[in-house]
């Protein structure tokens, strides 16, 4: 043994070696085996022990002792990193918090690609599971990649875009927006009259099919016009096509117009310049459209520009938030009433829940499964719930939905054989006979109504001869058959009153009688009889247009003369320049101006929008459970249990970003569901971190690029990042974060939130460069350590615990209900709803109120963003304590004056004495707002009180509230210049400073100074920090440090040097936390928790967090609270009699160089002496644990190191 530890190199570990050959020894007399291997035991063990101590020990294994052999050209290492760089995370290693391991690591300048190592730029890329090595390229439809050094570089190609209407209706926009609405009328899916004479118009035709009022696409109508004509394609039920009114028979072709039937369940119409629409018919439609009409369309289909943002936008050229307002301003005539929202179909048919989860579960199973990974299925099988619970027929509805999914994985190259032993197979039913080689020309009870037939032999289910086929699949005698009129369909006796004609349904057949005139027309309308074209069937209103409207028959009525059009907003006849318009259901006189986000303006000139087109600044929101919605607007869920990057401009090979946010996932419910725990901003070389329930900002930032500014605003309920480089976060302290960045970093960023390019379809990029279809891959690949799990469920927690399903939906009923009301019109609430239900549902670890509260909230917010705000917040419903601040209940905001009051769209960023101007990324968030009875005070957020506004060129005085004084006189407030350095004071002096009305005095004296002399608001500009030399003879030497400035008198030879007293920064290292209630900033606690306190104090202020020493005096009145220099601060919760919980408070600490005193140890106990008695108030009030609202933490310079922010612990 003693052998082995002179021959093995560890000179550099601060162990004795000694222990090694005890150890050695023990191993040796107890050994069984090999001694060799048992003296390579007692050196590993030895060189880990070595390695956690911090020793930097060299290799010491050789071929002849304790050899390590490492696979794939690795090398051993007794002290390589935990989290390695790799091909796949290259900046794992920048968020490891684990200590160094022994082990195969990879020889220096290469990196661990899979198994091997390989210089970093011959890292390979992965798609679709396949490994592509460097330089490798890769095509698809609409792009070519080339793999580079482990990122994907891609080059968009002219690619084709299409739009789907299925099921209740479900709208897919070219552009990826997706968008429910159940319209009972005539639409405009997509033309090309974007303000400008048309070529083309695809127009659904929309009629009630299901429960509670939900509607299908039975019909549509295609119009090709030219400079010589215009002609009608219609799309009916069962795939029959008219053309002009008169049914053709397939294949049809006519000019550059061809009809085919590509198969006995799809019928296609294709043009010679680019469009392709496909009809199921029965409810399903698709149109694809080439390359050159992207940006050249509109309707419900979008505009088809790569950005689904503007999708909503109206033929009035207004970009609409509200899907109902969007759709509405797309149907084609006025005679149809604008459809209001309706609930949620399942919500509404609680008994057909268990039949839609039944029936839609085969997408989420095996059957589907080849097609997860290239095709998201939560869009599909929401559809699919939703569209059974609201079918009358489930069934049939369940097929449409499923045959979609099977279409849109059948065009990513996957073909799913689904039908098979599935509720969608093709059998027969009773009564119907199998035929191999039927034609559509058998017996049917759309045959007696004229449908035309062709004959073409098919294999099919048919019946016996004599009756009929009805729609519901049932041969039935010629009296039961309904008909189908004008591509609708009636059941038998059903009658159709119309203004022209009244018909009835009758053996198959609809057979009706013209109507005489008899209606009275009230002026200024006058009686339009069928001598027109159409009559009013097709009349212009200001709100629609006649030249997508697809009326087939005259229709007479009421209209207004000539040279006028009908505005539906005031249901006057008007002159076209004289329409108003609508914005989110709201209406606006000609020449009204609107701002519909945050930097675009749109002026109302007949009827039209006219509308500045700026890059506006994009949110991207993490809530709840946590439901992402990105820059683009995509939405996806992903419960992943680690910490991810949310977003960042480290993008591919870019190695010189700005910032990164990274946000960390923990669970808080049983069916896999997680919730943000914190979130952490790297900017720059600056770490910002924001931690769930303690929610105090951290900050390391030891330096900073030149011109570089941020500052964090501590809010009631939220707090607020803002930087000066296009980046903000907002944290609500508990499951909510979003950031904002602004048009700068367009197309510069990559993470959770997408790349901010205005395109959605390819939001779920990996770190190398590559698009995913499943949001569980894509979060996956942002997680900052591989060690952590990956995310593979999509729990559905209402289905998983239905036993909180009614709890939720009793609680989330206040989204649908009357309190949001007014906002409906102006935010879809659906989406929210859902959300609120999945958390609602899901947070089942103790959290089931917070998640409820922040699902709430965040629908709250959406409105007061567009507008409305809403007071939602009750006593019973997510109460907020602001009351806490006020007199009475012993808050340092102690102003007779003024109150904290809650405010559901306060302002966050107020004018305060701090910063008059602020510009503020959010610009209205509910939270705890000052109020004050003159109405017109600033906040002084450096000393945690009100101050009166002056009048014009004067300023308040901050130590004597109320005064006000001329500006001149105070230019270190009016310019924030840093007020006058303190003088330079002899051998035995120190200065001491005295707040004035602006800026602080100072003179030279023997006592001990009080505090560095520093403006309270002047915190931009550190202050100056003067140490004095003693040299030979009284001659002293000044140095002012920060900023830099240099007095010289007479320097001579310096023989000691000593520093000047000073107070340490504020530090809190505890917080009152249940069961507890305490604050502990005694001594030893506080270097517990990782700050330093100088030897020896000399004197210690005791102050409630980001309040004033004052405030701690106003406290000792009514808290029971000890403030000593022997030992810090102590607050024992269970002492207390007015008001159960401690203040959260923070001390600093006295300390001149030189002193060895140590200050005094007290047990961490509730006996420990006060050091002022405290007077109980008579009356009690209520307790709350809000937090302390409008503080600013800033960007600062401090004249020593250590940071009165420091991590915090629990007691």
């Amino acid at each position: 043994c003693k052998q082995v530890v002179v021959g093995l190199n560890f000179s550099t570990c601060s162990i004795p070696s000694s222990i090694l050959e005890e150890t050695c020894i023990r191993d040796l007399c107890q050994c069984q085996g090999d001694y060799k291997s048992c003296l390579c035991a007692s050196a590993t063990q030895y060189s880990k022990l070595c390695v956690a101590t911090g020793a930097n020990v060299a290799e010491w294994r050789t071929a002849q002792f304790c050899p390590k052999s490492c696979p794939n050209g690795m090398v051993h290492s007794e002290c390589g990193s935990a989290c390695p760089r790799t091909c796949k995370n290259k900046d794992q290693a920048l968020f490891c918090t684990r200590e160094c391991v022994d082990g195969c690591v990879c020889p220096s300048g290469t990196i661990l690609d899979v198994d091997s190592c390989v210089p970093e730029e011959q890292c390979s890329c992965t798609h679709s599971g396949a490994v592509y090595a460097s330089g490798t390229m890769r095509s698809e439809e609409c792009k070519e990649c080339e793999c580079n050094g482990g990122t994907w570089t891609c080059t968009d190609l002219p690619c084709s875009g299409e739009c789907s209407a299925t099921g209740d209706p479900h709208y897919l926009s070219y552009d990826g927006m997706s968008l429910s609405f159940t319209g009972d009328c005539q639409y405009v899916l997509t033309t090309d009259g974007c303000g400008t004479n048309y070529t083309f118009a695809v127009i659904v035709e929309n009629v009630k099919c299901g429960l509670n009022g939900g509607t299908c696409t039975k019909a549509a109508t295609v119009v090709i016009r030219n400079s010589l004509k215009e002609t009608k394609y219609r799309l009916k039920q069962e795939g029959v096509v008219a053309v002009d009114d008169d049914e053709v028979t397939l294949p049809y072709s006519h000019g550059d117009i061809t009809i085919v039937r590509l198969s006995s369940m799809m019928v296609e119409l294709k043009t010679s310049s680019g469009m392709q629409v496909d009809w199921d018919g029965e409810m399903r439609l698709y149109v694809k459209l080439d390359p050159s009409w992207r940006n050249k369309v509109c309707g419900l289909c979008g505009n088809f520009n790569g950005k689904a943002g503007d999708d909503m936008r109206t033929p009035k050229n207004s970009v609409e938030t509200n899907p109902l307002t969007f759709a509405n301003s797309w149907k084609v005539t006025s005679q149809c009433a604008a459809v209001p929202s309706l609930p949620d179909s399942c919500s509404a048919n609680e008994g057909k829940i268990a039949e839609a989860n039944e029936l839609c579960d085969v997408i989420k199973s095996d059957v589907f499964k080849a097609c997860h990974p290239v095709v998201d299925y939560a869009r599909n099988y929401a559809m699919c719930r939703s569209d059974v619970c609201g079918c009358t027929s489930g069934q049939s509805c369940t097929c449409s939905s499923l045959s979609d999914y099977a279409r849109k994985c059948q065009e990513k190259g996957v073909t799913i054989d689904w039908r098979s032993n599935s509720t969608c197979a093709i059998q027969c039913a009773d009564g119907l006979v199998y035929n191999e080689c039927g034609g559509d020309c058998v017996s049917k009870c759309s045959t007696l109504s004229g449908t035309a037939c062709s004959f073409v032999c098919q294999p099919g289910c048919y019946c016996p001869e004599g009756l009929y086929l009805n729609d519901d699949g049932a041969c039935v005698e010629s009296q039961e058959c309904g008909c189908v009129y004008e591509g609708e369909k009636y059941a038998a006796g059903e009658t159709l009153d119309t203004p022209a004609y009244l018909c009835k349904c009758a053996d198959g057949v609809m057979s009706c009688q013209e109507k005489q005139e008899s209606e009275i027309c009230s002026p200024p309308l006058i009686y339009i009889d069928c001598s027109s074209k159409q009559g009013t069937g097709c009349q212009e209103t200001c709100q629609t247009s006649q030249a997508f409207c697809a009326s087939e028959k005259c229709v007479p009525g009421c209209g207004c003369p000539e040279g006028t059009i009908k505005d539906e907003n005031s249901n006057e006849c008007v002159k076209p320049e004289q329409c108003t318009c609508t914005h989110n259901g709201e209406l606006y006189n000609p020449g009204a101006t609107i701002s519909p986000d945050s930097c675009n303006t749109c002026h109302c000139e007949g009827g039209v929008w006219s509308c500045t087109e700026m890059a506006c600044p994009a949110e991207c929101s993490a809530i709840g459970d946590p439901h992402f919605t990105s820059f683009d607007g995509l939405k996806y869920n992903f419960q992943g249990d680690c910490s991810y990057v949310m977003s960042e401009n480290f993008c591919g090979n870019q190695t010189t970003g700005s910032f990164r946010v990274v946000v960390e996932n923990i669970p808080c419910g049983s069916n896999d569901v997680t919730c943000t725990k914190s979130v952490t901003a790297y900017v720059y070389n600056h770490v910002i971190k924001l931690t769930k329930g303690d929610g105090e900002p951290v900050k390391n930032a030891p330096s900073a690029p030149h011109g570089f500014q941020y500052n964090i605003r501590k809010g009631s309920i939220y707090y607020i990042l803002d930087t000066n480089i296009g980046l903000a976060v907002l944290w609500n302290k508990e499951n909510a974060v979003k950031v904002q960045l602004q048009p700068n970093l367009m197309n510069k960023v990559c993470g959770l939130c997408g790349n901010f390019d205005g395109d959605m379809s390819n939001d779920l990029q990996t770190r190398d460069g590559d698009v995913v279809a499943n949001p569980n891959d894509f979060g996956n690949n942002w997680k900052t350590a591989e060690s952590c799990p990956d995310a593979s469920r999509d729990p559905n927690p209402c289905q998983e615990s239905p036993e909180r399903a009614p709890w939720a939906e009793k609680k989330c009923a206040v989204i649908n209900g009357e309190a949001f009301a007014e906002c409906h019109s102006k935010v879809d609430p659906a989406t929210y709803y859902e959300n609120c239900m999945y958390d609602t549902c899901g947070c089942d670890f103790g959290g089931d109120c917070e998640c409820f509260c922040t699902a709430v909230a965040a629908y709250a917010q959406a409105c007061a963003s567009a507008g409305v705000c809403v007071n939602w917040r009750d006593n019973e419903i997510c109460p907020v304590m602001c009351e806490v601040y006020n007199p009475g209940f012993g808050s340092e905001y102690n102003n007779e004056t003024c109150e904290w009051k809650y405010n559901a769209c306060g302002d966050p960023c107020p004018p305060t004495c701090d910063d008059r101007s602020p510009d503020c990324a959010w610009k209205t968030l509910e939270g705890c707002y000052v109020t004050c009875k003159d109405g017109e005070s600033l906040y002084d957020e450096c000393n945690v009180v009100t101050i009166p506004t002056c009048e014009a060129g004067y300023v308040p005085v901050q130590t004597n509230p109320g005064k006000c004084i001329p500006a001149y006189e105070c230019t270190c407030n009016a310019t924030r210049n840093p007020c006058p350095p303190p003088p330079s004071c002899g051998e035995l002096e120190h200065v001491e400073t005295t707040e004035g009305d602006c800026c602080p005095t100072h003179k030279c004296g023997t006592s001990r100074a009080p505090r560095t002399g520093v403006n309270l608001c002047s915190r931009r500009t550190a202050a100056p920090v003067t140490t004095t030399t003693v040299p030979v003879k009284p001659t002293p030497t000044t140095t002012t440090v920060a900023p830099t400035t240099t007095t010289t008198m007479a320097p001579t030879t310096t023989t000691e040097e000593t520093e000047a007293c000073y107070w340490s920064d504020w530090i809190s290292s505890d917080k009152p936390k249940l069961p507890y209630r305490d604050d502990n900033e005694t001594y030893p606690h506080i270097t517990q928790a990782g700050f330093d306190i100088c030897p020896g104090p000399q004197d210690i202020e005791c102050r409630p967090v980001g309040g004033t020493v004052a405030g701690f005096k106003q406290n000792q009145q009514w808290q029971v609270v000890s403030c000593d220099v022997n030992y810090g601060l102590l607050c024992a919760g269970d002492q207390q009699t007015v008001h159960p919980v401690c203040e959260d408070y923070e001390i600093r600490v006295y300390c001149c160089p030189g002193s060895t005193a140590s200050p005094l140890t007290v047990a961490e106990s509730n006996t420990t002496s006060r050091s002022s008695t405290t007077s109980r108030p008579s009356t009690t009030p209520s307790s709350s644990t809000t937090p302390k609202p409008g503080t600013t933490a800033r960007s600062i310079t401090r004249p020593r190191a250590s940071s009165s922010t420091a991590p915090r612990s629990s007691p």
